[in-house]
């Protein structure tokens, strides 16, 4: 089996698998202090920002695979709260 096969197979499995709300602690958990704290400071002035933390503080879960989620990912890394790599692992 090639490795593009591989690749495909692993593709396939990711975009099949169950997606599952991650509780808001955990979800924060994957921040380190100095992320957590640069984006809370960022988002006193940023309403979008804003908005994204206050729905994840009532909701108290997220689905870091949905839209909204996603959004909020590409956001912080286009703002440069968080690094491209960083993103990708808080958001897995």
């Amino acid at each position: 089996m090639s490795n593009l096969d591989k690749e495909a197979i692993k593709a396939m499995l990711l975009a099949n698998r169950p997606v599952r709300p991650l509780d808001g602690l955990a979800f924060l958990s994957r921040f380190s202090l100095d992320e957590y704290g640069t984006i809370s400071k960022a988002a006193v002035t940023d309403p979008q920002l804003s908005l994204w933390m206050d729905m994840l503080r009532l909701k108290g879960a997220i689905t870091v695979a949905d839209g909204a989620a996603q959004d909020a990912k590409v956001y912080l890394v286009a703002k440069g709260l968080l690094t491209q790599e960083r993103a990708d692992g808080i958001f897995a």
